[in-house]
């Protein structure tokens, strides 16, 4: 039993975000592609009250879309706690083909905790992001 609500939204560089509410559990995921390795780049964003204390957990994949060849796939799952103000993370549980995509890191930019990336390749590198707060 339960309500179930699910929306769409396009913002930034995030091709597409829809989220599912579960009970106490918000599950989003979007898609997005980075063409340089730029340190930083956000791939993902929530806005966050700095009233609670949510626990986040991302699961990441991403492929470097240009040379099917010299194909580079890797999954991750990066654990954050964050207030809204301050934002704790660890990164565990990276696997990869050929060779990693990218260094991933949670950050507090502008009243929202952000999932992103110093990719390792200026080719397009396409990033699914799974996240669930709870």
């Amino acid at each position: 039993t339960g309500n179930i609500t699910a929306n769409n939204i396009t913002s930034n560089n995030i091709i597409a975000m829809q989220q599912a509410n579960i009970g106490n559990t918000l599950i989003k995921w979007a898609n997005t592609t980075t063409t340089s390795t730029g340190a930083n780049q956000t791939i993902a964003y929530y806005t966050i009250s700095s009233t609670d204390i949510v626990g986040v957990e991302f699961l990441v994949k991403s492929y470097d879309s240009t040379n099917p060849g010299d194909t580079k796939y890797s999954v991750a799952t990066v654990t954050a706690v964050t207030n809204g103000t301050n934002v704790d993370y660890v990164t565990y549980a990276t696997a990869f083909l050929t060779s990693g995509t990218g260094a991933l890191a949670v950050n507090i930019t502008g009243g929202n905790v952000a999932l992103q990336v110093t990719p390792s390749s200026s080719n397009s590198t396409v990033w699914t992001t799974q996240v669930r707060f709870i």
